[in-house]
């Protein structure tokens, strides 16, 4: 995994983070419904379950919503599995939903 991120951090072609406004379309929820467990990849600590993380919808990895925003600001992918995020689904749905997750 640390190969994984220094490679990310260095790599030319990893390609332009999100912006403010992508990054506030992308879901919070609390810790305690994070389908991946409570460690915050990035700063590798725990998330505690009465704090909100950030979840990629792309792959419901969860981490800090500050430690997630510094991150996608200039990696358009989540640090743990490289899961692409799809910047024409984030639009928020009429419904609050975060499009990511709606059928198309």
């Amino acid at each position: 995994m640390l190969l994984s991120v220094f490679l990310a951090l260095f790599l030319p072609c990893a390609g332009k983070g999100l912006s403010a406004a992508e990054l506030s379309k992308l879901p919070e929820v609390a810790a305690k419904e994070l389908p991946m467990g409570n460690e915050c990849a990035v700063c590798l600590d725990d998330i505690e379950p009465e704090q909100i993380a950030r979840r990629i919808p792309v792959c419901n990895h969860g981490f800090h919503i500050e430690c997630a925003d510094r991150w996608l600001a200039k990696h358009p992918f989540c640090p743990v599995c490289r899961g692409k995020i799809d910047r024409e689904r984030l639009v928020v749905d009429p419904d609050g939903g975060d499009g990511e997750d709606s059928p198309v």
